[in-house]
């Protein structure tokens, strides 16, 4: 029965992964691989070493490790780790530790820096009185 169940979480795990949900994905296999360690071996060391490859592609990029875009503003990253924080906790769930340790360093590494300026709005060309002006202007 534990080799099912295991199976059964592990297929999930990977694919909330394939579905670009890194960290429901990364926090089920990490409890495969705690609460399966003795008794289904094998799984858990699959669920292990995708877990591990996940985390280190999350290590790689802050901004993918929170979950925001290049353009987020301040406010936007704080709701964002906090969010995640509060979910991922390891007094909430305890197969986590090591995502929220990615999640924290996460935020640490890009709370303080300067977030980029938003794209420019595109400049409108003034209706009517723009040309006749210019118009106006070169023949005088």
């Amino acid at each position: 029965m534990t080799s099912l169940s295991a199976t059964v979480m592990v297929r999930k795990g990977e694919a909330l992964l394939s579905q670009g949900e890194d960290h429901a994905g990364i926090a089920i296999l990490e409890e495969v691989k705690t609460k399966f360690s003795t008794a289904n071996a094998s799984k858990a060391r699959r669920a292990q070493a995708r877990a591990k490859l996940h985390i280190q592609k999350l290590a790689a990029d802050p901004r993918c490790a929170l979950g925001v875009g290049p353009l987020a503003t301040r406010k936007e990253i704080k709701k964002k780790y906090r969010k995640l924080a509060l979910k991922y906790h390891p007094d909430k769930n305890k197969f986590t530790e090591d995502l929220f340790k990615i999640i924290q360093a996460a935020y640490d590494s890009i709370k303080d820096m300067k977030t980029p300026a938003k794209a420019p709005a595109p400049k409108r060309q003034s209706g009517y009185g723009a040309a006749s002006n210019a118009d106006h202007s070169s023949s005088s």
